[in-house]
């Protein structure tokens, strides 16, 4: 996991919406969506659970976020 994936996690779970996320980072969405992925993937774990009208951290979403502040 490198610092990229870490501070791009962090702005996903904060506003819990991968459009906001992206805008505050300025990176696409679909750029941002693959590398949340990839991290999952990577560690994995599920951080996120997603479907078309929200995004909720799971408890290893919460677990990363503590441990990332």
């Amino acid at each position: 996991m490198d610092i990229r994936h870490v501070r791009n996690f962090i702005s996903v779970a904060h506003h819990l919406n991968f459009n906001a996320a992206a805008r505050d980072l300025h990176v696409d969405q679909s750029s941002l969506s693959k590398q949340i992925s990839e991290l999952e993937e990577r560690i994995g774990l599920k951080l996120f659970v997603r479907n078309t009208r929200k995004v909720q951290l799971t408890a290893a979403g919460s677990q990363l976020l503590n441990d990332a502040m």
